[in-house]
Formats: structure tokens, C-alpha cells, sequence
């Protein structure tokens, strides 16, 4: 996911990282709940998270795999140092197929997967999309986070002359599946192809309604994906969650981002079950089931994307203040000043 504003951390001590020029050539190991995980390392989001949280995106793992049985079969599409898919352990999973596009990236899921899960996880080397339209080379969407990392077109730079992505294997659901057989939960963070990957197995999703997990950032293409799958006859539910989860494993109590949410959408088949935890409930994550493409609007616009670390410390009615004067437009630079 690449929703956290990266270049707005907090502080920093002496002792913090310098800042990593180019994250390809850099390397970590890191004793997460998961693990010793081999990460980029320096700046790199993921990697801070690791290093002073022991984890992360953990309340995001821990609640869809708790809606999944004992012995799934699970499709990680998008799976960066594999923390989703390791995080799947405990729901001793039959198969999970790890798939990641990232050059850069594939040395490193592929030591975490072989030293802990060799004997149910496999990794593939390839982009997930249709399976057949060429893409560009890889480039991050946001400086030091790898896991921001796309084949898109750099649609902020619109005369720039894209370079296409060389000996990248295409990928598609359906070629996964002739490969390994279906599977249980398709959980995809692929930076917007997430809906060329169901356009092209529609049929099949349609007929067995294997749950879905897609990433969901404030982005346009959101609402094409809902209504994809909301006609597949899929019950869709919004699920957001902070990033810093204040139980942490190593029980850290700063976060590096104030207010900082990821969200996703989850299908189901109609008539599932799904709740929110006591575990996610406690610690601020929102739990919605959608009824169209406005509705998922409005969840966004009331989920936390960014704000100032003071706010969090707010009393009620000062929290409620600020929320009026932003509201009315008002700057404190400018109340009860003489022009």
C-alpha cells in the first residue's frame, strides 16, 4: 500500500537513519512477530515499521486472515517483503502463492518465504495484471518507500516517455490458478491493477466467489473496482485501519505517522459473517458494509489519511473546535486580527 504520506515523518533522534539514495543497494535484517525478516533497510517505510514496531499492517493481516479456515489456499498478490503472507501462519494455511513484480524486492521475499514458510509458500517473480498488457518499467510513487513501487505510467509527468519493463513476466489469475490450483483468498495491493486482474478471470470469480481483499486508496479507479465486484454478486465491506497499532510487538508507543490509515475492500459471499474483533475495535479500525459507490465516499472521506501529532492528545470539545473553524475555512493566523 502506498497511502502514507512518507515524506512527512515525524522528528527524528541523532541516531536515526540517513537517508538512503538508493534503496535497491541497501539490506537489513529485523526481528519482527513474524520472524527475522530481510527488509531493504534505511528510510524505507516498510523497513521503519519492521524496525520499531516489529510488524507491520498487523491489524490488516490479522483480520482477513481470521475470516479464512484453517487450511486455505491463498493468492498474495503484491506481497513486497512478504508480512502479509507470513502473517498467515497462524491459520496454518495449505498453499499461499506470493506474487511480487519488484526486482528489487524478489531477493528478499524469497529468503523470508524459504526460512519460514518453505513448506507452504512459493514466491513468483511477475507482474499480476490481465496477463497479456505490456507495462513500464518500475518506479515508486512516493520517495523512500519501495512498497509504493508501480508498472503504471507516470501520469505526474505526462511528457515523460515511459520505458518498457524488460524479461517481466506477466501474470494472471487465471495462469496462477492453472499453476497451482484455485484459491480460497485473493488479497491484491498491486497499485492499480487490481482491476484488470478480476476483469480477466471474471467468470470464475463469479462462479466460486473466492473471498477478495483489494487494496483501496484515495484514487478514482476505487469506485470502478466496487461496482466490478458488487456485480460479480459479491457483499462488499470497507475496512480501515491505522497504521500504528498502539499493541505493537514491541510494544512501542510512538507512532512515526499521526493519524494514518490504510483501507481496504473486502467481498464476500453473500450471507458471510463479518465482524470486527475486539483487538480492531479498540484500536480504531472501522468497519463498514457498502451499499454502492457513494457510500464508499463518504467511508473514505471519514477515514483518517494525515494529520498533526498534537491532535491525537486533543480533549473532545478542542478536537470538535478545530474540526469547526477548518470547516468554516478559518486560519488561526488570521482570527481576531486587525487588517
Amino acid at each position: 500500500m502506498n497511502e502514507i504520506p512518507v515524506s512527512a515523518s515525524r522528528e527524528r533522534g541523532p541516531d536515526a537513519p540517513a537517508p538512503v539514495a538508493n534503496l535497491t543497494q541497501q539490506g537489513e535484517v529485523v526481528t519482527t512477530r513474524l520472524g527475522a525478516l530481510s527488509v531493504p533497510g534505511g528510510n524505507d517505510l516498510i523497513s521503519r515499521f519492521l524496525r520499531e514496531f516489529g510488524e507491520w499492517a498487523w491489524l490488516e493481516c490479522s483480520f482477513v486472515g481470521g475470516l479464512i479456515p484453517e487450511g486455505a489456499r491463498v493468492l498474495d498478490g503484491g506481497a513486497y517483503v512478504g508480512t502479509f503472507a507470513l502473517g498467515l501462519a497462524e491459520r496454518r494455511p495449505e498453499l499461499v502463492v506470493a506474487v511480487e513484480a519488484n526486482p528489487a524486492v524478489v531477493p528478499l521475499i524469497r529468503h523470508n518465504l524459504q526460512a519460514l514458510a518453505s513448506d507452504w509458500a512459493t514466491l513468483e517473480h511477475g507482474l499480476l495484471g490481465d496477463g497479456e498488457t505490456p507495462v513500464n518499467a518500475p518506479h515508486a510513487t512516493h520517495k523512500d518507500n519501495l512498497g509504493s513501487t508501480t508498472f503504471a505510467a507516470k501520469t505526474d509527468e505526462p511528457d515523460a516517455a515511459d520505458t518498457p519493463a524488460a524479461d517481466l513476466p506477466l501474470l494472471s489469475l487465471r495462469t496462477l490458478r492453472l499453476r497451482h490450483g484455485d484459491f480460497d483468498l485473493i488479497k491484491l495491493d498491486v497499485e492499480g491493477f487490481e482491476l484488470a486482474v478480476l476483469q480477466a478471470d471474471a467468470v470464475w470469480l463469479k462462479e466460486r466467489k473466492p473471498t477478495l481483499w483489494l487494496e483501496c486508496n484515495e484514487d478514482p479507479g476505487v469506485l470502478p473496482l466496487l461496482d466490478f465486484v458488487a456485480g460479480l454478486g459479491y457483499e462488499v465491506h470497507y475496512f480501515a485501519f491505522p497504521s500504528f497499532n498502539p499493541e505493537n510487538h514491541r510494544g512501542n508507543p510512538e507512532p512515526i505517522f499521526a493519524l494514518a490509515y490504510e483501507a481496504g475492500l473486502l467481498a464476500v459471499r453473500p450471507g458471510t459473517p463479518v465482524t470486527l474483533p475486539l483487538l480492531h475495535e479498540r484500536t480504531g479500525c472501522d468497519l463498514v458494509q457498502l451499499r454502492d459507490r457513494q457510500h464508499l465516499r463518504e467511508c473514505m472521506w471519514l477515514t483518517p489519511r494525515w494529520g498533526l501529532a498534537e491532535w491525537t492528545a486533543l480533549p473532545r470539545s478542542r478536537l470538535l473546535a478545530l474540526c469547526s473553524r477548518l470547516h468554516r475555512g478559518q486560519e488561526f493566523r488570521r482570527f481576531l486580527t486587525v487588517d
